[in-house]
């Protein structure tokens, strides 16, 4: 989840939220596309899932999922058992004001 962030929860849990998607990152690096810049949002394939890990249990589980949470270069803020999602990119060098909450069990 390169691009992404995690932060741990007061139980131990750790919470993985957005980052890019590595095989079309290191083709961009790799071949130096001139139109990389200009595809649209889904093309860069952003990770939308919002990962839990469960450290006792070794165990990874998808709690959220969607465009909402598909950024790179995001922050986080939790805050309960809700946790913000703030900001972030959609793409490169397009980046979102928007705040989005997961709500964490």
């Amino acid at each position: 989840v390169g691009g992404g962030m995690a932060t741990t929860l007061a139980d131990g849990r750790i919470l993985v939220v957005g980052g890019v998607n590595k095989d079309v990152f290191l083709s961009a690096l790799q071949n130096q596309q001139p139109d990389y810049l200009s595809h649209p949002i889904e093309w860069y394939r952003f990770n939308g899932d919002v990962l839990l890990f469960d450290p006792s249990e070794k165990k990874w589980s998808v709690i959220a999922s969607g465009s909402e949470f598909a950024r790179a270069g995001l922050a986080l803020a939790v805050l309960g058992n809700k946790v913000y999602v703030i900001g972030g990119e959609l793409k490169p060098r397009i980046r979102t004001p928007k705040v989005s909450v997961v709500s964490v069990d």
